[in-house]
Formats: C-alpha cells, structure tokens, sequence
C-alpha cells in the first residue's frame, strides 16, 4: 500500500544523506578513521555521495 503522500526528491535526499559523520561511523565500525575517509573518498569520486565539511 502507498503511503498517502509520497515525498518529493529534496525531502528522500534530507532523509537519506542524513549525515554520516567519519568519526561515528568508525566507531561504530570499531576502525581507525583512516579507512572510512577513503571510502568516502572513493563514493564521492562515484558521485555516490557528495563530501561536505562543517
């Protein structure tokens, strides 16, 4: 059944990039930083995700 109202783009892209943080998703991962920067790295290079700084 479909929901009642179905989202529009910019509202799935609040939803779905909500922020990975590195240093988070690291420990949970229990991994130094180093490896999750480069994955990062990689997907934005795919334009999977897009890097921004605070």
């Amino acid at each position: 059944m479909l929901p009642e109202t179905i989202p529009n783009h910019r509202q799935l892209r609040n939803v779905v990039a909500d922020r990975l943080r590195q240093e988070k998703l690291a420990q949970e991962l229990d991994m130094s930083q180093m490896p999750v920067r480069e994955a990062f790295k990689e997907l934005a290079a795919e334009r999977l995700i897009r890097v921004v700084s605070e």
